[in-house]
């Protein structure tokens, strides 16, 4: 396996990620939403700029990425939205655990 393509491949994602973060900050958009947006368009039902060669790195790169998308939800829960929404916060994530 060359890891030339890769590296670049992953370089460009990342860079892609980024631009997404700032474009949600400035337009107030979630930023989840245009990560996974952006990553449906460079995957296989999109543009499918992924090469191939990352098919082995799926598991690691979907834990990073989840990962890091409970520290950013992590970082919007304050003290204050727990006293306001905790009871839902509770509910819900008891009936996903039960659900699956």
């Amino acid at each position: 396996m060359e890891f030339g393509p890769v590296l670049i491949a992953l370089g460009v994602l990342f860079l892609v990620g980024l631009a997404a973060d700032a474009i949600g900050e400035r337009t107030r958009l979630p930023r989840v939403t245009l990560l996974l947006i952006c990553g449906i368009a460079a995957g296989g039902a999109g543009l499918d700029v992924i090469p191939a060669d990352l098919s082995a790195f799926y598991d690691i790169l979907s834990v990073t990425a989840l990962t890091m998308v409970a520290f950013l939800l992590g970082n919007a829960l304050t003290g204050e939205t727990l006293r306001r929404h905790g009871r839902a916060i509770l509910s819900i994530s008891i009936m996903v655990v039960l659900a699956t």
